[in-house]
């Protein structure tokens, strides 16, 4: 017996459940427009009228209706249906008026949300220490809900917000129809309500099936935007038609749309094929709100202006089961929502947040940093890109890093820089634990030059300056150094100088060459170093240099630091051969280290390959010198 009841109450402890969940839903919603205090009354008046004012109209035009059949049926003076006439006018001008008011500050609170929400999410992809969250996912799809909001996009919180307010006062205007309409019809009052909002909950768990369908093509959403950029962006242009590309790129951003878009066109058909007892539910309210106060009106039962009075009473109600924008706005809204707390809850949980720092003030000499048998991999990866390796950098020593693709160099650059946390070992940086240094304090006191360094679509002069964001008013500085690092050559062959702005798309901008970029790199690096910053790391800073150039890249750069620490990573042997150090990196360790005379007196594997490269780069000379002959 008790296994019966057990299986009969079970369905209804499902929707208790479920109700309960969805009404703290929507009351997070509801919380989130607390924050715009300075809207928020004139929302909820505006909302109130508009959802008043329908019931109030159905009384008004009851009372025209009556004085109207007086009119015909009795001879009575037309003059009678000025009153209510214009009350009616008045009524439906105001709200229109309501309306119009309303939807204004929807959008402006709306705005106002979404705009809060990106803050926040650009916060906290930014706040944690370490960078490995970039590579999750998970964590992704994640930040692609919560930010895809604004113009244009569903996923908004903001929407989802307002359109619960708006839903809110609809479940309000259709109460009060319902009152209304109970003065005559009690039963039917609340058969039509009943009837409504079985209708909204099945048109709703619809909307929340193809919300989840599309939630959970996120992935798919943006492999169809990076493939829109292949097809017809900017950065990909000059390979996607150098190599005939542009048919089999839109070709397969094709695919991926249809591919991504499959799921939802499947789910949309399945709803579309389940709308009969919504169908039925609406004919069936509708013909008896029409039949049964026809039937009283024809038996004398009630007047013309309470048949009116009843059958507009009756439509307000219907109004609940409309399903507008503001469903759909609140279904996938809701979804950016979560997403924005599932972030949240990861930044507590991970705990990984820094507060803000500068460069020290005062410190005598440059970072020594040491790494003791550290030992890294990249998150869901196996394989170990450093394994127990020992390196220590003196301060105020050029140490100079060499290997083959692959190896860790860059890895290790991230690891210096605290973007990724060691799997074993540590780091310390003056005999302190790196772990235990305020993130932002320590890389205030780095300058480092990536290989995929950033290209900002500034002028030059800030370009540079940015290495040094405590000290951009120092344009001086920052011309200095571009000046030094290019000798010379840079500021003055842009067309307005420093101040020329390094962006084809920009008005008078200029689209530099590699070479020129990485001048602007390193230059933003030696801003940088010339502002408190003691350990300068240079990934490849040479690999779009010309000869000439490279071949001074030690002299102007190297020479302009001394005295502070620096990391120098290359494949071209020439720019670090006047290390003070040079080590091999080979399958995650230090394989050689010593001076370049050392190292090719020990005739291992940094000898051969400087041989290799010199005796390529002595064929190449010799190739040209006919042609430089003749």
């Amino acid at each position: 017996m008790q296994v019966k009841w057990a299986a009969l109450l079970s369905p209804v402890v499902r929707e208790v459940a479920r109700c309960g969940r969805i009404s703290r839903e929507r009351m997070e919603l509801l919380k989130l427009v607390r924050a715009e205090r300075r809207t928020l009354a004139g929302l909820l008046g505006t909302h109130l009228l508009a959802a008043a004012l329908p019931t109030v109209n159905a009384m008004a035009i009851g009372w025209l209706t009556a004085r109207l059949s007086s009119v015909v049926s009795r001879g009575a003076d037309a003059s009678t249906m000025t009153v209510p006439l214009a009350v009616l006018v008045l009524l439906m001008l105001a709200e229109e008026l309501a309306v119009a008011f309303r939807d204004v500050l929807q959008l402006v609170v709306a705005g106002r949300l979404d705009g809060r929400a990106r803050r926040r999410v650009r916060a906290l992809v930014m706040e944690p220490r370490f960078i490995s969250h970039m590579e999750d996912p998970e964590y992704l799809d994640d930040v692609s809900r919560a930010s895809n909001i604004g113009a244009g996009t569903f996923r908004s919180p903001g929407k989802a917000a307002v359109g619960q307010i708006l839903l809110t006062f609809r479940v309000f205007s259709a109460c009060a129809a319902t009152i209304l309409l109970s003065l005559y019809f009690p039963v039917l009052a609340l058969g039509l309500l009943a009837a409504s909002l079985l209708m909204r909950s099945i048109i709703r768990r619809q909307w929340m099936y193809l919300a989840s369908v599309m939630s959970a093509g996120e992935r798919g959403a943006r492999r169809v935007r990076y493939w829109t950029d292949v097809a017809g962006g900017r950065e990909a242009a000059k390979e996607v038609r150098l190599f005939g590309l542009v048919a089999w790129a839109v070709r397969r951003r094709t695919r991926e749309a249809l591919e991504s878009a499959a799921d939802l066109w499947q789910a949309r058909a399945e709803v579309l094929g389940k709308q009969w007892w919504t169908i039925g539910i609406a004919l069936g309210s509708a013909a008896s709100a029409l039949f049964f106060p026809a039937l009283a009106f024809r038996r004398d039962e009630i007047s013309a202006g309470e048949l009116m009075t009843c059958l507009t009473a009756a439509w307000v109600i219907f109004q609940v089961s409309f399903m507008g924008m503001e469903a759909f706005d609140i279904e996938y809204g809701f979804d950016a929502v979560q997403a924005l707390q599932r972030l949240e809850n990861r930044g507590r949980r991970d705990g990984l947040a820094f507060s803000g720092g500068m460069p020290e003030k005062g410190r005598t000499a440059p970072a020594e940093v040491r790494l003791e048998k550290v030992t890294f991999r990249y998150p869901g990866s196996d394989q170990a890109v450093l394994d127990e390796l020992d390196l220590h950098i003196s301060s105020g020593e050029v140490l100079a890093i060499v290997g083959n693709s692959g190896v860790g160099k860059t890895t290790l650059i991230k690891l210096l820089a605290g973007l990724y946390e060691t799997d074993e070992g540590r780091i310390t940086v003056d005999g302190t634990d790196l772990s235990e240094i305020d993130a932002e304090a320590w890389r205030g006191r780095l300058a480092v030059v990536f290989q995929d360094f950033n290209r900002y679509p500034l002028s030059a002069v800030l370009n540079v300056a940015l290495g040094a964001p405590e000290a951009m008013h120092d344009t001086a500085g920052a011309v200095r150094a571009m000046t030094r690092i290019s000798g010379g050559t840079l500021p003055g062959s842009l067309p307005f100088g420093p101040d020329t702005v390094l962006s084809g798309e920009q008005p008078d901008g200029v689209d530099l060459s590699g070479g020129q970029w990485q001048q602007i790199a390193v230059a933003r690096a030696m801003f940088a170093a010339q502002h408190g910053r003691d350990l300068i790391i240079l990934d490849e800073p040479t690999a779009h240099l010309d000869v000439e150039t490279e071949a001074a890249f030690y002299q102007r750069v190297v020479t302009e630091v001394r005295g502070r620490s620096v990391v120098l990573i290359s494949h071209r042997m020439s720019t670090i051969r006047h290390a003070d150090r040079i080590i091999l990196l080979s399958d995650g360790k230090v394989a050689e280290s010593g001076s370049h005379q050392e190292l090719m007196a020990a005739d291992g594997e940094y000898a051969r390959l400087f041989k290799l490269q010199a005796a390529r780069f002595r064929g190449h000379e010799s190739s040209e010198a006919p042609a430089r002959s003749s």
